[in-house]
C-alpha cells in the first residue's frame, strides 16, 4: 500500500500516498486521477509542502500561521529545508512560501496502519492578507459524510501510477468523488497487509474506478462538494490509484475535529 502524497488519477492502488522527497524518504508519492485543472478560488486554502523547493505533499490553511496535513508527510526530527507555498495554483511558482517552525503529529498515529493520519504544522510567520489565500472551515463534530454524496478532492499529485516517469502537474487538479459506505470499503480492503478501514477514515471513489487521488496528494483536502467544508485528510490507497474497488483512504477531519483546533491559537 501506499501513503497519499498523491494527485488525482484515472487508477489506483494501495499504499501511502506522500511524495518521494517526503522526510520518511519513500517513494510514494500520487496524483489525482481523473482530474480536471482547478480554478482560483475552487480551493484557496490548499498549500503545497516544500523540501528544498520541491512539493511533496499537500495541505489546507486553518489561519495565517496553521496547516493541516497528514501525519505521515513529516515528523519534526527533519524539518531542514521545509516550507510551505500557499495562494498559487502552480506548485513550482508564485503565491508565498514561508518556512516551517514545528510540526505536531496526532499521538494516536502509526505507521504502517495510519491511524489518525494527521498533523498541524506551524508557520515561522503568518501569511499575508491575498485574495488568492483563504482558510478551511473543519466540518462539525459528528459530521460523517453520508455514502453517495460527492466530495472534492485537490492536488498535485500524479495523474497515472503506472507509468514509471513522474506525471506530477505543476498546475492543481481538482476531482469530484462520491463517499463510498464504510463497510463496503472495509471489505473491499479487508485483505490489506498494510492499512484497515476504521471508523476514523472516509472513503471516496467511483466504484469502478477512475476518480480520486493518488501519489503526491498526501495530505491535502477531501471536501464536501456542496457545502464545501473540509472532511477528510489524503490518507492511503491502493498501489493502482483510483483503481475498481480500491477508492481513496482520508483521514476523518470530523472525529479529530476536537484534537486539531487546539492548535488554532
Amino acid at each position: 500500500m501506499f501513503y497519499k502524497s498523491f494527485a488525482f488519477t484515472s487508477i489506483y492502488s494501495v499504499a501511502i500516498l506522500a511524495s518521494p522527497l517526503s522526510s520518511n524518504k519513500r517513494s510514494v508519492s500520487i496524483k489525482v486521477v481523473g482530474g480536471t485543472a482547478a480554478e482560483a478560488g475552487d480551493f484557496p486554502f490548499i498549500v503545497a509542502l516544500q523540501r528544498e523547493d520541491q512539493q511533496f505533499c499537500g495541505g489546507s490553511l486553518l489561519n495565517p500561521t496553521t496547516v493541516l496535513t497528514a501525519a505521515h508527510c513529516g515528523d519534526a526530527s527533519d524539518m531542514a529545508n521545509l516550507t510551505v507555498r500557499a495562494g498559487s495554483l502552480d506548485r513550482t511558482t508564485g503565491g508565498h512560501v514561508v518556512p516551517v517552525a514545528s510540526i505536531t503529529i496526532h499521538p494516536g498515529w502509526s505507521d504502517p496502519s495510519q491511524l489518525t493520519d494527521v498533523a498541524v504544522w506551524k508557520l515561522e510567520s503568518a501569511l499575508p492578507d491575498d485574495p488568492a489565500i483563504g482558510f478551511a472551515h473543519i466540518a462539525a463534530n459528528g459530521s460523517d459524510p453520508v455514502p453517495g454524496t460527492l466530495a472534492a478532492v485537490a492536488g498535485w499529485g500524479a495523474t497515472n501510477p503506472l507509468v514509471d516517469q513522474d506525471t506530477s502537474p505543476d498546475m492543481l487538479l481538482k476531482v469530484d468523488a462520491p463517499i463510498i459506505p464504510r463497510e463496503v470499503c472495509k471489505n473491499w480492503y479487508r485483505n490489506s497487509t498494510y492499512s484497515a478501514v476504521n471508523n476514523d477514515m472516509i472513503c471516496a471513489g467511483a466504484v469502478g474506478g477512475g476518480r480520486g487521488s493518488c501519489f503526491g496528494d498526501s495530505g491535502g483536502p477531501l471536501v464536501d462538494a456542496r457545502t464545501r467544508d473540509l472532511i477528510g485528510v489524503v490518507s492511503w490507497g491502493d498501489d493502482i490509484c483510483a483503481g475498481p474497488e480500491t477508492p481513496g483512504v482520508y483521514a476523518r477531519v470530523d472525529s479529530l475535529r476536537s484534537w486539531i483546533i487546539k492548535y488554532l491559537d
